[in-house]
């Protein structure tokens, strides 16, 4: 069952879309993929709603033209479309010179997850573009991480739990799986990096939010922990704490994007999916239900 905000979204970006832009779209706004594969430059705009306060930003190649958070006080619903309007008029570009759109897939928010999914859905529908899915923890080790470095993504899940995946950074920065996202405990999750006894750069808000503790099980099994990342070359087991990217997340969103595109990994709308990790607390409510 289609949630009701994510037909919400959709059917909001599809009628503000051919509201605003009615006479752009009037032209020649059919983009084949094919033609759109033969560009060198595409141009770029990405949608993070996984995080609180969420984040755009549109990309001409890797050059940014316009970035802006999100407001971590409002919902997704109410200000994507009106901060979208904002940010083409800031890059001075218009909707249908858009060549792709890349958004995150999760984990995340699942409201946010859906919004964002919803909306990015409803724009290539009615731009006739193509479209990336980016996991959210991918999109954070590529903001934070060094190059060719073993990474934990770390996303707070609420609850004091959070949101992990293994990963590895390419000198090309390209992200490679070492394991799947997970939904974890801080206390299950030590436990696991202690086991692989291995160099990681520890990465996202959920790391600095548990700084102390990833610290202290560090120092507990004679790992060196420092707070800026080091030299990964060395024989000696580091364990680190990225600094925050000066760029919206979203910006990494739309880099790795890019790197989809050109890769010619591109999907429909119809193929973007969500993958939330963990049931929702209605669904794990249903389920208490249904076991009682």
């Amino acid at each position: 069952m289609i949630a009701l905000t994510e037909v919400r979204s959709y059917n909001l970006a599809t009628q503000h879309v051919k509201q605003l832009y009615r006479n752009e779209l009037a032209g020649s706004l059919a983009t084949n993929f094919p033609n759109v594969l033969t560009k060198h430059v595409p141009l770029v705009l990405s949608v993070e709603t996984a995080t609180r306060a969420g984040s755009l930003a549109i990309l001409d190649g890797e050059r940014v033209l316009w970035q802006q958070a999100g407001e971590s006080g409002a919902s997704h619903s109410s200000t994507l479309l009106l901060h979208l309007d904002e940010g083409v008029k800031s890059a001075g570009v218009q909707l249908r010179e858009i060549d792709v759109l890349a958004v995150t897939t999760g984990p995340g928010s699942f409201t946010g997850l859906r919004t964002g999914l919803a909306t990015v859905m409803g724009l290539a529908w009615t731009l006739e573009v193509a479209a990336v899915g980016v996991p959210t923890l991918h999109a954070i080790a590529h903001a934070e991480a060094r190059e060719q470095s073993h990474v934990v993504a770390l996303l707070p899940a609420g609850r004091g739990e959070l949101f992990a995946q293994a990963l590895e950074l390419t000198a090309e920065k390209n992200i490679l799986e070492l394991g799947a996202a997970t939904h974890i405990t801080p206390q299950k999750l030590f436990e696991s990096a202690l086991a692989r006894t291995s160099t990681i750069a520890w990465v996202g808000d959920g790391a600095r939010l548990h700084a102390g503790e990833i610290r202290a099980a560090a120092q507990g099994q004679g790992i060196t922990f420092v707070d800026e990342e080091q030299s990964l070359t060395s024989n000696v087991n580091i364990w680190s704490l990225a600094k925050a990217s000066t760029n919206v997340l979203a910006v990494d969103v739309a880099l790795l994007g890019l790197k989809a595109y050109h890769q010619k990994k591109l999907l429909r709308a119809s193929e973007l999916r969500a993958n939330y990790v963990r049931p929702s607390d209605v669904e794990l409510k249903e389920q208490c239900r249904e076991q009682g």
